[in-house]
């Protein structure tokens, strides 16, 4: 029975304790007790501390700015394969069978070549080898470049020539 009320009396202390108002970061019952040098010294501490504290916030929002630059660097730099991927992966999609992509028809207007694969349709580069004996029910194999203007390469899978493409 005395052990339960030593620990009671504990814990109400410890609540009181807890309870007690604070001056620049020291209990009021110590800042009654300090004299003025001790006082100015507790002030200086608590407002270096504080410095700190808003220093350090600063440089966590910094390096959040940082991080999520380079997130979107990264985004960026990765957004042309995550079209192309997007790209092959509709057609593949659209495929009917198991087989390879196939060219379902071959337009001309003006100077582009516009081939229709599946649901997409991709204008051709000018600068791409003449397409003209390409026909329609041609199986194809897409793939990517590095040119950033014409970032898919399309294989006609008959006669093995490439050309280089863009979607429409």
């Amino acid at each position: 029975m005395k052990k339960i009320a030593i620990w009671a009396a504990i814990a109400m202390v410890a609540c009181f304790s807890s309870c007690e108002k604070s001056v620049f970061g020291v209990d009021e019952s110590v800042w009654v007790t300090l004299n003025e040098k001790e006082r100015e010294q507790v002030i200086d501490g608590y407002n270096k501390h504080e410095e700190l504290k808003i220093e350090n916030r600063q440089k966590e929002r910094e390096l959040e700015l940082e991080n999520e630059r380079q997130r979107q660097e990264l985004e960026a730099q990765n957004a042309p394969f995550k079209a192309v991927a997007s790209v092959v992966s509709s057609i593949a999609g659209n495929v009917s069978g198991h087989g390879s992509p196939y060219i379902q028809s071959i337009k001309r207007e003006h100077f582009k070549t516009i081939l229709q694969i599946g649901d997409t349709s991709f204008e051709i580069s000018p600068f791409s080898a003449n397409i003209d004996h390409w026909i329609s029910h041609q199986p194809v194999k897409i793939g990517k470049t590095s040119d950033p203007f014409h970032s898919i390469s399309i294989k006609n899978l008959d006669n093995g020539e490439t050309v280089q493409a863009r979607r429409k």
